[in-house]
């Protein structure tokens, strides 16, 4: 019987033992994982930081563009003003090119239509396929008269 107790009480300190090292690594785990949160939490805010100062000096800098090309602005911080204008003179673009695109087919279409006879004439039988270029040659007649042939 006491070899018994002396087992249930080796028992118990063991337990107890591994209970403590299983808490205290708990507690290390847990120390390690809100240190990697804090780190990547200062990371992101020095990656924010650094975002924000490109963008300032961009903005700088499209500003000065600006102002060199002579585009008056008042108000620069502006994000609504700043999207709208945009838009708009994205959108006088391409008003712009459709009506350049448009105006150069139009021309190029009745310079070819108004030279279509005087092509056709100076192209002669050039540009005819092979049958119509032999049709020509033997003025219509094909083999008959050619050769003396009679199909019927």
């Amino acid at each position: 019987m006491a070899k018994l107790r002396e087992r249930l009480a080796k028992a118990k300190k063991f337990i107890q033992e591994q209970d403590e090292l299983f808490k205290k690594q708990h507690q290390e785990e847990h120390h390690s994982s809100l240190e990697e949160a804090e780190q990547s939490a200062r990371s992101q805010i020095v990656h924010l930081t650094e975002e924000l100062d490109r963008q300032k000096v961009s903005r700088r800098s499209r500003a000065w563009i600006w102002a060199a090309l002579g585009v008056v602005r008042a108000d620069w911080d502006d994000p609504q003003t700043n999207t709208a204008e945009v838009e708009a003179r994205y959108r006088r673009e391409q008003q712009l090119m459709l009506v350049a695109w448009h105006d150069l087919s139009m021309r190029l279409m009745r310079e070819g239509v108004a030279s279509a006879p005087a092509n056709a004439a100076r192209a002669g039988a050039g540009n005819a396929s092979w049958l119509s270029q032999q049709r020509a040659k033997t003025k219509g007649a094909g083999l008959v008269s050619r050769f003396g042939v009679s199909l019927l």
